[in-house]
C-alpha cells in the first residue's frame, strides 16, 4: 500500500505537469523559484487592470487618463511587484476586489438582474478565495446593489428575459454551490485554521499582540513602502486631503456625481479594511494588497475632483516614475534600490543554482525506498523559496521520466512549518531516519531573533546545531560552491 509521502510526491508530480507548461514564458523574467505563481499572478494583474480601467472609463465620462492613471498605481507599488513570483492568493484576491469596483462602475447603467447576477459573482468567488476576501469588497458591491435596487424600483423591469443576464446567473448559482460544499465539508477545519492564526500563539508568529490604537498607526506606517513609495507619499497625502477639504467647503466637484459616490465608496473601503485589520494580531503586509484597487481608486478621484489637466498630467508622471523605479530595480537596470521591500529577480539564476546543487547533492541516493531529508532552513533567511515544497518541486521536475518518481521527500524541521515538535527536534530527527539534514551554519549566519519555525529560534537552534555536530550518526558533506554557509549533513548508519 502507498504510503502518505507516495500519495503527495503523486499529488505533486500531477502539478508539476501544469508547472511545466508555464516554465519557459517564466524564463523569460529570469530563473525564479515558482513560475507558476508569477504567471498566474500575471494572469490575475492583466484581468484586475483591465476591470479598474473599465470601471474607470465609465464613471470618469471616457477621459482616457482616468484608466491610464488607475493603471499606473496599480501595476507600480513595491508590495504588487514583489508579490509576483511568491504568493497566488493575495493576487487573486485584488482580481476579486476589483470586479466589485468593476460592476459598481457600471451598475447605474445595466439591468437590475444583470448587475445582481454579476454581484453573485463576485460573492461566490470571494468565498471561495480566502475567508477574508469578503472584507474587500464591502462599499462597492453595497453601491452596485442600491444601484441595481433603485432601477429595479424607478423603471419597474429587472430585465431578466435577456440571455446576457441568465449567463451570469447560471455561473453564479454553479460558484455557489462550489463554494457551499466545500464549506460543507471543510468549515471546522476552515475556522479552526483562521481562529489559530489570528490569535494566541501561532498569531504572535505573524503579527503581534496590542492596542487597537498601536495596530492602526502601526498600518498606517506600513502604506508608504508597500502600497506607494515613501517618496511619493507625502504628495499624494496631501493631494487627497486638499481635494477632500475643497469638497467639503466649497460643495463643488469636476469629477461627477457618480464618481463621487463610488470615490467615497472607495475611501470607506480603505477605512473599514484598517479598523479591521487594527482588531487582528496579524502584520503581514502582503495582505494588504486587495486594498490596493480601492486606494487607487480614490486617489483617482482626487485628481479629477479639480479637474486640472495639469494636476493629472503631474499625478501621472508620479506614478510613471514610480513604476519605472521600481521595476526598473527589478529587472537590475542600473537605478538605486526604492524600497527594501522590492527584490531583484534572480536574473543569473544564483538562488535556482543554489536550490537545485542542495537536490542534487541529497536526493540521488541509491536506495530500494524513498527516503526523507529535512530542510532546517527559516524564511527569515532567504525567503520560502529556500524550503522543502520547492525542493520537492525540483526533485519531482529532474526526474519526470522516471515512473518511479524521486529518490526522497524533503520536509520541516520540528515537525512542520512553524516547529510545533521544537522540544523534541534532535530525537524526531533520529527515530525518523532523516538522511540529510540541509540548514545554516550559525557561526556565519546569527541565529534571528525571530523565525516562523520554533525549532529554528535562539531558544532551540543552538542545541540542535551542536546536537548536529557531535552526533556519530552524521557527518558533514563539503561546503556547497553557490553558499557556503549552506551545510549539509549526511546520515551514515543509513543503507
Amino acid at each position: 500500500m502507498a504510503s502518505p509521502a507516495d500519495h503527495d510526491l503523486a499529488l505533486q508530480a500531477k502539478r508539476t505537469s501544469v508547472a511545466r507548461a508555464v516554465l519557459r514564458a517564466a524564463r523569460v523574467l529570469g530563473r525564479i523559484h515558482r513560475p507558476s505563481t508569477a504567471s498566474l499572478h500575471l494572469v490575475y494583474s492583466v484581468g484586475h487592470f483591465r476591470l479598474l480601467a473599465g470601471a474607470l472609463w465609465k464613471i470618469s465620462g471616457r477621459q482616457p487618463a482616468q484608466p491610464l492613471l488607475i493603471m499606473l498605481i496599480c501595476a507600480s507599488p513595491p508590495l504588487f511587484v514583489t508579490l509576483g513570483s511568491y504568493y497566488v492568493v493575495e493576487s487573486l484576491q485584488t482580481l476579486v476586489a476589483a470586479w466589485f469596483i468593476f460592476v459598481m462602475a457600471a451598475a447605474r447603467r445595466w439591468r437590475p438582474a444583470l448587475t445582481l447576477g454579476l454581484l453573485f459573482v463576485g460573492s461566490a468567488s470571494a468565498a471561495l478565495t480566502k475567508q477574508t476576501t469578503a472584507l474587500f469588497c464591502v462599499w462597492p458591491g453595497l453601491i452596485a446593489l442600491v444601484c441595481a435596487l433603485h432601477r429595479a424600483r424607478t423603471r419597474h423591469d429587472w430585465g431578466w428575459q435577456t440571455p446576457a443576464v441568465m449567463i451570469p446567473w447560471i455561473a453564479a448559482v454553479m460558484l455557489a454551490a462550489a463554494t457551499s460544499m466545500w464549506y460543507w465539508r471543510n468549515w471546522k477545519t476552515s475556522m479552526a485554521y483562521v481562529i489559530a492564526n489570528t490569535r494566541g500563539p501561532v498569531g504572535a508568529i505573524w503579527g503581534k499582540e496590542d492596542s487597537f490604537a498601536s495596530t492602526l498607526i502601526y498600518w498606517l506606517g506600513t502604506l508608504p513602502g508597500t502600497l506607494i513609495l515613501p517618496a511619493i507619499a507625502p504628495v499624494m497625502l496631501g493631494l487627497i486631503a486638499a481635494a477632500i477639504f475643497h469638497r467639503a467647503v466649497t460643495a463643488r466637484d469636476d469629477a461627477g456625481p457618480y464618481f463621487s459616490i463610488c470615490g467615497v465608496a472607495a475611501l470607506l473601503q480603505v477605512i473599514t479594511v484598517l479598523i479591521a485589520f487594527s482588531y487582528n494580531i496579524n502584520r503581514e503586509s502582503r495582505f494588504l494588497l486587495p486594498m490596493l484597487p480601492s486606494a487607487a481608486l480614490f486617489v483617482c478621484w482626487s485628481v479629477a475632483h479639480f479637474g486640472s489637466r495639469l494636476l493629472t498630467g503631474l499625478t501621472l508622471i508620479a506614478f510613471a516614475g514610480q513604476f519605472v523605479l521600481v521595476w526598473g530595480y527589478i529587472f537590475h537596470v542600473l537605478l538605486p534600490a526604492p524600497h527594501i521591500l522590492v527584490r531583484g529577480i534572480d536574473r543569473d539564476g544564483q538562488d535556482a543554482r543554489l536550490l537545485e546543487s542542495i537536490v542534487a547533492r541529497t536526493c540521488y541516493d541509491a536506495t530500494p525506498l524513498r527516503y526523507v531529508n529535512t530542510i532546517a532552513i527559516d524564511p527569515t533567511f532567504r525567503g520560502d523559496w529556500l524550503a522543502p515544497e520547492p525542493a520537492n518541486y525540483v526533485a519531482i521536475r529532474d526526474v519526470r521520466h522516471n515512473p518511479n518518481g524521486p529518490a526522497c521527500v524533503y520536509d520541516y524541521v520540528g515537525g512542520g512549518f512553524l516547529g510545533e515538535g521544537a522540544d523534541t527536534t534532535w530525537d524526531d530527527l533520529v527515530s525518523q531516519k532523516v538522511h540529510y539534514v540541509i540548514t545554516i551554519d550559525p557561526r556565519i549566519h546569527a541565529v534571528p531573533l525571530k523565525t516562523y519555525n520554533r525549532a529554528l529560534d535562539e531558544n532551540h537552534f543552538p542545541s540542535f546545531w551542536s546536537e548536529l555536530e557531535r552526533s556519530p550518526l552524521f557527518r558533514p558533506e563539503p561546503p556547497l560552491p553557490e553558499d557556503p554557509s549552506v551545510r549539509i549533513f549526511r546520515r551514515v548508519d543509513q543503507k
